[in-house]
């Protein structure tokens, strides 16, 4: 036989000797986990008889479940109107964070963007407004915005949503009452507006502990008596500045208006007390977008 035959028996002979017997099998990597919600929403704005239904696709099992309410159970039942944010761990300590919002269903529709999100929407007096925050990257017509996320933080922006400078939001018009990034049949709030839905709450003084997400987990500091009775589940999302400092979460919130007030615009700020305050900010802050139905 050939010297370079045999050479080439002895390799084919190491090579099974080294991988053919001693094989081991390479578990593949688990898909990113999913999370969705299959929702029972309360019966009227007092009850607690909401509950959620969490499926996980996805991720290595087992897995730990982390609701914003205290909850470890994948399931949550006996739940008020509001917010409720899970994070969900797996075995391979891979995590996912999500929200989902309890409404009650005499007055809950929803509305879809054109990035496929779906917005609780509420019913509130003869006005329907979104029950969370805005968070789509493309106008109704598809052309890319731009966004923001609090402190680039995925798990910030699953809770809160996106946060917008006005310009963004208006999407360049100056009009007051313009779509601007809304979905379609729906518009960025004017002035009159944000006034019409505090008066139907009793005015100023009290408006906003009814607008407002109950519970301490993601408010800092909460006025007692805040009911979200409103279903509107105002969140302390905080904002940003344009120098990418952001500040505020926990403690409370900003929503664009559309009505120019010059260098500044009014804007509808919930923070830890009963009230809600119509403040003005710069236009190059970056804030939450809440939505009202034309």
């Amino acid at each position: 036989m050939k010297l370079t035959n045999v050479f080439i028996l002895i390799c084919v002979a190491m090579l099974f000797a080294t991988t053919g017997c001693d094989k081991k099998t390479v578990k593949p990597d688990p898909d990113p986990i999913q999370l969705s919600f299959i929702v029972q929403h309360a019966s009227t704005a007092g009850a607690s008889d909401g509950a959620i239904d969490l499926q996980v696709d996805g991720g290595a099992a087992p897995f730990e479940y982390r609701w914003a309410n205290g909850a470890t159970t994948q399931d949550i039942s006996n739940l008020a109107v509001g917010m409720y944010s899970v994070t969900v761990t797996d075995a391979d300590n891979e995590t996912a964070t999500d929200s989902v919002q309890i409404i009650f269903q005499d007055n809950v529709s929803s509305v879809t963007d054109i990035d496929g999100n779906v917005y609780t929407t509420v019913k509130i007096g003869n006005q329907w407004w979104m029950a969370e925050n805005l968070r789509t990257t493309h106008d109704a017509q598809g052309n890319l915005i731009q966004s923001f996320v609090y402190d680039n933080n995925a798990e910030h922006e699953a809770i809160y949503g996106k946060l917008y400078n006005w310009a963004a939001t208006m999407n360049g018009s100056s009009q007051e009452g313009c779509q601007g990034i809304a979905p379609d049949g729906w518009h960025i709030p004017t002035d009159a507006e944000w006034n019409v839905l505090f008066n139907f709450l009793g005015g100023s003084a009290v408006a906003g502990a009814k607008l407002k997400s109950t519970g301490h987990t993601l408010w800092v500091e909460l006025t007692e008596n805040a009911t979200n009775e409103t279903g509107f589940s105002g969140l302390p999302a905080g904002g940003g500045y344009a120098n990418d400092k952001y500040e505020g979460v926990g403690y409370g919130t900003h929503y664009w208006s559309s009505t120019d007030s010059g260098a500044e615009v009014r804007v509808t700020t919930l923070h830890c007390d009963s009230n809600v305050m119509l403040f003005k900010v710069y236009k190059t802050h970056r804030i939450s977008v809440r939505c009202i139905k034309n």
